[in-house]
Protein backbone atom coordinates (compact mmCIF):
# COMPACT_ATOMS: atom_id res chain seq x y z
CA UNK A 1 0.00 0.00 0.00
CA UNK A 2 2.69 2.67 0.78
CA UNK A 3 4.62 1.53 -2.63
CA UNK A 4 1.39 2.16 -4.44
CA UNK A 5 0.75 5.52 -2.35
CA UNK A 6 4.40 6.80 -2.94
CA UNK A 7 4.56 6.07 -6.29
CA UNK A 8 1.35 8.17 -7.29
CA UNK A 9 1.48 10.47 -4.43
CA UNK A 10 2.02 13.21 -7.12
CA UNK A 11 -1.05 11.87 -9.01
CA UNK A 12 -3.88 15.16 -9.96
CA UNK A 13 -6.36 13.64 -8.06
CA UNK A 14 -5.77 10.64 -5.73
CA UNK A 15 -9.70 9.88 -6.09
CA UNK A 16 -8.37 7.49 -9.25
CA UNK A 17 -6.18 5.38 -6.90
CA UNK A 18 -9.62 4.86 -4.96
CA UNK A 19 -10.05 1.24 -6.21
CA UNK A 20 -6.61 -0.06 -5.87
CA UNK A 21 -6.32 1.49 -2.26
CA UNK A 22 -9.69 0.16 -1.49
CA UNK A 23 -7.97 -3.37 -2.70
CA UNK A 24 -5.48 -3.37 -0.38
CA UNK A 25 -7.40 -2.58 2.11
CA UNK A 26 -9.74 -5.18 1.67
CA UNK A 27 -7.09 -7.85 2.09
CA UNK A 28 -6.55 -7.31 5.55
CA UNK A 29 -2.66 -6.88 6.01
CA UNK A 30 -3.03 -3.00 6.85
CA UNK A 31 -3.76 -2.18 11.12
CA UNK A 32 -5.25 0.93 11.81
CA UNK A 33 -2.02 2.72 13.29
CA UNK A 34 -0.74 1.86 9.40
CA UNK A 35 -3.74 2.91 8.08
CA UNK A 36 -3.91 6.44 10.16
CA UNK A 37 -0.37 6.73 9.21
CA UNK A 38 -1.14 6.18 5.31
CA UNK A 39 -3.99 8.60 5.53
CA UNK A 40 -1.73 11.33 7.22
CA UNK A 41 0.12 10.81 4.46
CA UNK A 42 -2.30 11.15 1.70
CA UNK A 43 -3.72 14.16 3.40
CA UNK A 44 -0.52 15.82 3.89
CA UNK A 45 1.15 15.01 0.28
CA UNK A 46 -1.49 13.82 -1.89
CA UNK A 47 -3.95 16.10 -4.12
CA UNK A 48 -7.46 15.57 -3.99
CA UNK A 49 -10.94 18.20 -4.87
CA UNK A 50 -12.81 17.00 -1.72
CA UNK A 51 -10.57 15.38 0.99
CA UNK A 52 -13.64 14.39 3.02
CA UNK A 53 -15.53 12.93 0.31
CA UNK A 54 -12.10 11.23 -0.76
CA UNK A 55 -12.27 9.62 2.79
CA UNK A 56 -16.20 9.45 3.13
CA UNK A 57 -16.59 6.97 -0.41
CA UNK A 58 -13.39 5.30 0.59
CA UNK A 59 -14.95 4.24 3.61
CA UNK A 60 -17.98 3.34 2.12
CA UNK A 61 -15.64 1.18 -0.45
CA UNK A 62 -13.86 -0.58 2.50
CA UNK A 63 -15.17 -4.43 3.74
CA UNK A 64 -13.24 -3.86 7.24
CA UNK A 65 -15.73 -2.70 9.43
CA UNK A 66 -12.97 -1.16 12.06
CA UNK A 67 -11.53 0.88 8.66
CA UNK A 68 -14.16 2.02 8.24
CA UNK A 69 -14.68 3.35 11.31
CA UNK A 70 -11.45 5.04 11.35
CA UNK A 71 -12.07 6.54 7.88
CA UNK A 72 -15.23 8.08 9.17
CA UNK A 73 -13.73 9.59 12.22
CA UNK A 74 -10.90 11.30 9.95
CA UNK A 75 -13.31 12.70 7.75
CA UNK A 76 -15.88 13.90 10.39
CA UNK A 77 -12.61 15.55 12.13
CA UNK A 78 -11.91 17.29 8.43
CA UNK A 79 -15.42 18.26 8.37
CA UNK A 80 -15.64 19.70 11.96
CA UNK A 81 -11.96 21.77 11.32
CA UNK A 82 -13.65 23.12 7.81
CA UNK A 83 -16.58 24.04 9.27
CA UNK A 84 -14.78 25.91 12.44
CA UNK A 85 -12.03 27.27 10.14
CA UNK A 86 -14.81 28.73 7.73
CA UNK A 87 -16.57 30.16 10.75
CA UNK A 88 -13.53 31.44 12.32
CA UNK A 89 -12.71 33.20 8.57
CA UNK A 90 -16.43 34.42 8.77
CA UNK A 91 -16.02 35.99 11.99
CA UNK A 92 -12.63 37.69 10.91
CA UNK A 93 -14.17 39.12 8.21
CA UNK A 94 -17.06 40.88 10.04
CA UNK A 95 -14.91 42.23 12.27
CA UNK A 96 -13.01 43.50 9.40
CA UNK A 97 -15.96 44.97 7.91
CA UNK A 98 -17.57 46.19 11.14
CA UNK A 99 -13.72 48.38 11.51
CA UNK A 100 -13.64 49.65 8.17
CA UNK A 101 -17.41 50.77 8.79
CA UNK A 102 -16.58 52.58 12.38
CA UNK A 103 -13.26 54.04 11.13
CA UNK A 104 -15.83 55.67 8.34
CA UNK A 105 -18.32 56.92 10.10
CA UNK A 106 -16.03 58.23 12.40
CA UNK A 107 -14.36 59.74 9.79
CA UNK A 108 -17.70 61.38 8.58
CA UNK A 109 -18.37 62.91 12.16
CA UNK A 110 -15.04 64.28 12.09
CA UNK A 111 -15.40 65.89 8.98
CA UNK A 112 -19.00 66.76 10.13
CA UNK A 113 -17.57 68.57 13.64
CA UNK A 114 -14.71 70.55 12.01
CA UNK A 115 -16.99 72.19 9.18
CA UNK A 116 -19.14 72.86 12.12
CA UNK A 117 -16.52 74.63 14.10
CA UNK A 118 -15.45 76.40 10.85
CA UNK A 119 -18.83 77.81 10.13
CA UNK A 120 -18.75 78.69 13.95
CA UNK A 121 -15.83 80.99 13.80
CA UNK A 122 -16.75 82.05 10.17
CA UNK A 123 -20.41 83.20 11.93
CA UNK A 124 -18.69 84.86 14.86
CA UNK A 125 -16.25 86.89 12.43
CA UNK A 126 -19.42 88.59 10.95
CA UNK A 127 -19.70 86.39 7.64
CA UNK A 128 -22.96 86.05 6.43
CA UNK A 129 -25.14 82.43 6.63
CA UNK A 130 -25.62 81.92 2.66
CA UNK A 131 -21.88 82.84 2.56
CA UNK A 132 -20.62 79.76 5.08
CA UNK A 133 -23.13 77.68 3.85
CA UNK A 134 -22.17 77.78 0.81
CA UNK A 135 -18.20 77.21 1.90
CA UNK A 136 -18.95 74.70 4.85
CA UNK A 137 -21.24 72.66 2.38
CA UNK A 138 -23.62 72.92 5.90
CA UNK A 139 -27.46 73.79 5.45
CA UNK A 140 -29.16 76.79 6.70
CA UNK A 141 -31.58 74.91 8.94
CA UNK A 142 -27.82 73.30 10.43
CA UNK A 143 -26.59 76.88 10.81
CA UNK A 144 -29.20 78.33 12.72
CA UNK A 145 -29.38 75.47 15.28
CA UNK A 146 -25.08 75.86 15.92
CA UNK A 147 -25.72 79.65 16.17
CA UNK A 148 -27.93 78.93 19.02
Amino acid sequence: MLELLQKHIRQRDLMELQAQVVSLLALGYTSERQLQTLLHYILQAGSTADPVAFLRQLAQSVPLQPHKEALMNIAQFLEDRGRQEGMQQGRQQGLEAGLEAGIEKGRQEGEQKAAERIALAMIDSGFELPLVAELTGLSLQRLAQLKH
